[in-house]
């Protein structure tokens, strides 16, 4: 995970390593707690090559749910 002591307290920044070679078939998921109900959060995803290059996907916009 490239540079994650660079990025301000208020963002969160969570590093997965895998192997997949072609970025369309790069699956995973994640578990994000302590966000507050009927907030918008703006998540960035980076996929990290093995050689450090990295491939940024679209920024995307989510609500949360009111409630669960």
């Amino acid at each position: 995970c490239l540079g994650p002591e660079t990025r301000p307290d208020s963002e969160r920044v969570l590093c997965k390593y895998f192997q997949e070679l072609n970025p369309r078939r790069a699956v995973t998921t994640a578990v994000i707690g302590g966000l507050e109900p009927g907030a918008a959060y703006l998540l960035d995803v980076y996929l990290m090559r093995r050689w450090g290059i990295p491939i940024k996907y679209h920024s995307k916009t989510v609500r949360t749910r009111r409630e669960c």
